[in-house]
């Protein structure tokens, strides 16, 4: 299950402070832009924006992203 979206493991994947292994090229991408992007603008209000986006990403693609989900708990 996708944690809610005030999980805090979704704003340290945002700022690039939480590594997570995948061989899924989507969410490698998606993070790597998304980091970049909080970089530039580091704005709370960025931030929160971001870690929408990327747990959307989550949400839709779950079944293929099982992995991880679960290095998200930890």
């Amino acid at each position: 299950m996708v944690p809610p979206v005030t999980h805090p493991a979704w704003a340290k994947l945002v700022k690039g402070d939480k590594e997570l292994r995948s061989s899924n090229a989507g969410i490698n991408m998606l993070l790597f832009n998304s980091a970049i992007r909080y970089r530039k603008d580091p704005s709370p209000a960025n931030l929160g924006a971001l870690v929408q986006h990327v747990r959307e990403y989550f949400m839709r693609f779950e079944k293929g992203l099982q992995a991880e989900v679960k290095q998200l708990a930890s």
